[in-house]
């Protein structure tokens, strides 16, 4: 069986990836994306896959049920070393913030609506 990481990697990058319209929001997540799908087996991918779409229908279901509207404007993928900064930084200029934090135990994601 993969390490839990590998697959909580596979399926927080690709939430991302469906709440970006299906396309990388980033260069380095879909490096890591790609990295963490060689460690993993077929049918967990599929799985994490699986998840991942599911999460994103209940995050955009969740969203508009709060009062947010439109679509997703952009996503970041906070794993890394100082991306949420670099990503409130760029919503503060923005200065039309609506900004749904995810918890880092579910998804290490900011999106953008």
């Amino acid at each position: 069986m993969t390490a839990n990481t590998v697959l909580s990697d596979i399926n927080e990058l690709y939430t991302g990836f469906i709440l970006a319209g299906s396309k990388w929001f980033d260069p380095d997540a879909k490096i890591q994306y790609d990295v963490r799908v060689k460690q993993a087996q077929p049918n967990e991918i599929t799985i994490s896959q699986g998840q991942a779409v599911e999460m994103a229908k209940e995050f955009l279901k969740w969203a508009k049920n709060n009062g947010y509207r439109g679509s997703v404007k952009n996503v970041w993928w906070t794993a890394r070393a100082g991306s949420m900064l670099r990503a409130y930084v760029c919503l503060l200029i923005k200065r039309e913030i609506q900004l749904i934090f995810l918890c880092s135990l579910v998804v290490d994601l900011i999106v953008d609506i």
